[in-house]
């Protein structure tokens, strides 16, 4: 049978769930699902959207969510189904399931808030040795299949000199470039472990000591081990090294013809290009209603961010969540990540990934969206400065409050708790008089000159005092 969100209540504490893509479904899933329900009936097949398939593994999906859903249900050991248009973490808090069935592969990178929501709800987690294989194996399996005569210059990864797409337009290209061709991007330190061609796009004009041993290591592997290679040079100084990387190369290509004239006293080199490293994807929609999130990275509370999806989805309205992760001296660019997938997983092709802001860009964003998104651990602070910025402009605030927030921020005054929010507080006019109320009551609470004000004078009170 097949369920909606709504009905998943009505079965919580009854079911076995599993949960996958299953795209292409196979032999592997029929026995997950046999084992699953030698555990306990009924079972629940959680299946994920189209959209997450694209967001998460990098493909289209093979076979259409719906499809995939109507398979499944289909099946003897399977009694309901539901399609997976949040993320597995809302379907498990919805169905709070008796056990949640995964394949021994997810065994040791199960995500943190899956693990926690089970234990905090009272649901076991089985982990199942013999699924046979997986889709993403079998879909990998096939393209590697494919014969290497239809593609000339098939290589086995990209080697990238630079690995912090954050930080170094190098390693963004050679991301967007590795993602174009079908293969992966990997450190100087990992290349000689990948089979077949290797595309070196590489700089080291900027390369520190630590690096260029590395590429100089990675160099003399390959070299020793005949392994094919091209390289594609993002700047070229004539060092040592350079050239005796050029002169191994099968092919050497150059992103600019500057760069291709400095190599040609080497071998002949073929001057390319760098296509824009710019997300057209990520520009402002032209309609619907646009949520801000800016903050740091380390402090964003993705699981508050499913009950906002959950009342966004219930409206039924056109919406795009912009999100900026500021960076932060104790947060690491893993952390930043590992939030950017987390907001992927949930909201699909509906969030832009902005990356680092300057505070006039922020103001840019501010001026030109509905409302802003701030959600933390507990609720709202005083000393919350993206709350305060977002007030201060006019703009009301999604949050959440509890006793330690400021007595003045109130549900439907000045801000929107998420924990009371309904489709009718997304409506433009609605957010547009709140944003209002917003800006004159950060002026008359929390203030730079009320603050200066309150120190000044407290100030003053004590030097009379001492006096």
């Amino acid at each position: 049978m097949i369920l909606g969100y709504e009905d998943l209540p009505a079965l919580a504490g009854r079911v076995s769930m599993v949960d996958g893509c299953f795209d292409p479904l196979h032999a592997g899933h029929v026995e997950y699902f046999r084992e699953a329900a030698a555990l306990g009936r009924p079972v629940l097949a959680n299946v994920q959207s189209d959209a997450y398939i694209q967001a998460t593994k990098g493909r289209a999906n093979l076979l259409p969510e719906d499809d995939r859903v109507r398979l499944i249900d289909a099946l003897r050991d399977i009694d309901y189904v539901v399609l997976c248009r949040s993320s597995t973490a809302d379907v498990l808090r919805r169905l709070r399931p008796a056990a949640y069935v995964k394949g021994d592969d997810w065994r040791d990178s199960l995500p943190q808030e899956q693990v926690s929501l089970c234990k905090e709800q009272g649901t076991k987690i089985v982990f199942l040795p013999s699924v046979l294989d997986s889709s993403t194996s079998l879909v990998k399996r096939f393209l590697e299949g494919v014969s290497v005569q239809s593609r000339e210059r098939a290589y086995g990864a990209v080697v990238t000199s630079h690995r912090d797409p954050y930080l170094s337009g190098v390693a963004k290209f050679n991301r967007l470039l590795a993602a174009r061709l079908g293969v992966r991007a990997v450190s100087l330190a990992e290349a000689p472990a990948v089979v077949g061609p290797l595309l070196l796009s590489v700089k080291l004009t900027d390369a520190g000591e630590g690096d260029l041993a590395e590429a100089e290591q990675a160099l003399s592997t390959l070299v020793s081990r005949n392994a094919t290679y091209d390289v594609f040079w993002h700047g070229y100084s004539g060092t040592r090294l350079e050239q005796r990387m050029l002169r191994h190369a099968r092919q050497a290509y150059a992103g600019n013809a500057e760069i291709a004239a400095a190599c040609r006293h080497v071998r002949p080199t073929e001057a390319l290009w760098c296509p824009a490293l710019l997300d057209a994807d990520a520009l402002l929609p032209a309609s619907g209603l646009r949520l801000f999130s800016f903050g740091m990275a380390h402090k964003v509370q993705i699981a508050r961010y499913a009950r906002l999806r959950e009342v966004l989805e219930s409206s039924a309205v056109d919406y795009t969540l912009l999100v900026s992760t500021a960076f932060h001296e104790k947060a690491s660019f893993g952390e930043i990540e590992q939030v950017a997938e987390g907001f992927r997983e949930l909201f699909a092709d509906r969030v832009r990934l902005l990356g680092f802001l300057s505070d006039a860009a922020v103001n840019d964003f501010l001026a030109r969206t509905d409302a802003v998104v701030a959600f933390f651990p507990h609720g709202v602070r005083a000393n919350n400065t993206s709350v305060m910025g977002a007030m201060a402009a006019g703009r009301a605030v999604l949050t959440n409050l509890d006793r330690f927030s400021p007595p003045w921020m109130r549900h439907g005054r000045n801000v929107l708790d998420v924990e009371h929010l309904s489709a009718e507080d997304l409506a433009p006019d609605r957010l547009a008089a709140l944003g209002t109320v917003a800006a004159e009551d950060v002026k008359a609470h929390a203030s730079w000159d009320a603050l200066a004000s309150r120190l000044s004078e407290e100030a003053t009170v004590e030097a009379v005092a001492r006096a």
